[in-house]
């Protein structure tokens, strides 16, 4: 009885531990392949991934750069007079005027200035 047992055992380990892999539990072939392609895909990824993080670090550095910047033009601005800091809103009213109007004659005729000259 108990030989039959063990030998029951036996029998099913053999036959569960073949299905995934191969003979007392050495992996088959196309497991090892099927294992391989996935390694291969998540190395892919993991490279696409570490791309994005380069270009969002790369980001994050400009963005500390511009707020450098502004807090140094901010400070600039304070030290102005009033009447530069009027003559200086008129003039950049004026450039956004001719830019405003560049772009109604561009949209007028059918030209899409944003992606000919690059969006800004």
């Amino acid at each position: 009885m108990k030989k039959c047992i063990v030998m029951l055992l036996l029998t099913l380990f053999l036959v569960t531990g073949c299905t995934s892999t191969g003979f007392l539990g050495l992996a088959k072939e196309s497991y090892a392949k099927e294992l391989e392609e996935e390694n291969t895909k998540l190395k892919e990824e993991l490279e696409i991934v570490k791309n994005d993080m380069d270009k969002v670090l790369d980001l994050a550095g400009e963005m500390e750069q511009i707020g450098r910047m502004t807090k140094k033009i901010e400070s600039r601005l304070d030290e102005l007079p009033e009447e530069t800091l009027r003559k200086l809103v008129d003039i950049l009213e004026n450039y956004l005027n001719k830019k405003e109007k560049v772009k109604e004659k561009d949209i007028d005729s059918g030209v899409d200035t944003e992606t000919e000259t690059g969006a800004q």
